[in-house]
């Protein structure tokens, strides 16, 4: 491998929560506290949505949706010329591979760049044939003469949950710890096998809501039981899961970082994005972005130095009312709307006071109207910034939304 080019390895580990690597202890993990003693963590870091095709645009192009154009979880593909990790490592002559499962068909364009661009059944996790085989093999990765750049995506917190054969009741807490534990432990075994010098980053597509939404409020889970027993329909906010909110539950998810340039065994409390991956990934390994990105390189908050504060732009990357959610979260607070709200007043503009209420159970748009109406000035310049038009994406052929409807048909998204 040349001296001049680090191997990267990122993994993304669907539906991550941030509680499930604890900052301190965590003895029951096999994996997680000794890559916590040799990375840097970042306590805030925010996905750019709840849906996963949206989260890995963002990912690789450093772009919110808007400008990388995969707006929603069945589309559009990403914008003609658009700049990912992908494509820029493979220039700079990386052999890039990439291993993926759920939604994350080849539809969305996303296998630009990447010369292996491997997309395995949702049920095939890495507890079976596929597993302990990738497992053997993951080394292999890092013997050719290029330097390696390998993206892997492990869905084994993504409901169903795989728990490895440990019987635990579904849809609880319990089961996610129990799961996270069965997979920690399989990713110890890979991420023995990287080679020192390699850039290692763990994160989450987006988090994880586990109970729901409704519940949030003193009243909300017996206006749920009420409606139940009267046999009416579920509102999306009283589903498990991810996808119909931008939430704390749903946005915030673990950034860890390990490698050249990083320092072992700190902790960064600043707000970092998404989007800041990839520019923070090329930084890191010498190079630039051939294009200016909504991210930036968080590398001079690894030397100790300062960045101003930048605001976060979150959504649920749905096209289906009132699912459709898009806000900003800055300086402590949120601000979430819904773009299509009109007198819908479960779907009216809200205001969270972070600091206060990180469970977000009390809307307090009322008392701070200023506030809110600044923020959401703010949201309208970045969505138009520049004059310029949001991107629509890229059509999907037919054949390819097709395979991409029966795959989300499958996980059970529609």
């Amino acid at each position: 491998m040349s001296d001049e080019l680090p191997h990267v390895v990122i993994v993304v580990v669907d539906c991550f929560r941030p509680d499930a690597c604890p900052l301190s202890g965590g003895q029951e993990l096999t994996g997680w506290p000794k890559l916590r003693a040799r990375s840097t963590v970042f306590t805030q870091a925010i996905s750019s949505a709840s849906n996963t095709p949206v989260c890995f645009a963002s990912l690789l192009s450093g772009q919110y949706s808007f400008r990388h154009g995969v707006r929603t979880i069945a589309g559009p593909r990403i914008a003609p010329g658009t700049a990912t990790l992908a494509t820029v490592l493979r220039a700079a002559g990386y052999r890039t591979c990439a291993y993926l499962t759920g939604p994350m068909l080849s539809a969305f364009g996303l296998d630009e760049g990447f010369e292996v661009y491997e997309h395995r059944p949702q049920e095939t996790n890495i507890y079976g044939q596929w597993g302990r085989r990738f497992t053997a093999d993951f080394g292999r990765h890092f013997t050719h003469p290029r330097p390696a750049f390998v993206l892997l995506h492990l869905f084994e917190l993504h409901a169903k949950r795989a728990t490895n054969g440990v019987a635990v009741k579904p849809g609880t807490a319990e089961e996610y710890r129990v799961a996270w534990r069965q997979l920690d432990a399989k990713l110890d075994a890979l991420l023995a096998q990287v080679p020192p010098g390699a850039l290692v980053v763990l994160t989450g597509d987006h988090g994880e809501q586990i109970g729901r939404l409704s519940d949030r409020t003193p009243w909300g889970h017996v206006i749920r039981k009420i409606r139940e027993n009267l046999r009416l329909r579920r509102r999306p906010v009283d589903w498990k899961g991810h996808g119909f909110h931008v939430f704390e539950d749903l946005v915030r998810m673990p950034l860890v970082l390990c490698g050249p340039g990083v320092p072992q065994g700190r902790l960064v409390g600043d707000q970092v994005r998404q989007i800041d991956i990839m520019p923070t990934v090329l930084e890191l390994a010498g190079l630039r972005p051939p294009q200016p990105t909504h991210g930036r390189s968080l590398a001079p908050l690894l030397r100790g130095e300062e960045l101003p504060h930048e605001a976060a732009y979150v959504e649920s990357g749905r096209d289906d009312p009132p699912r459709h959610w898009h806000g900003l979260r800055k300086d402590g607070w949120k601000y979430v709307e819904h773009p299509r709200w009109g007198m819908n007043v479960e779907a009216a503009p809200q205001l969270y006071n972070l600091a206060d209420d990180p469970r977000e159970r009390r809307n307090v748009i009322g008392a701070n109207v200023q506030r809110a109406v600044a923020m959401r000035r703010e949201l309208d310049a970045l969505v138009h910034g520049g004059g310029q038009a949001p991107s629509e994406g890229a059509p999907m052929a037919a054949d390819d939304q097709a395979k991409l409807a029966e795959q989300l048909k499958a996980l059970g998204y529609i």
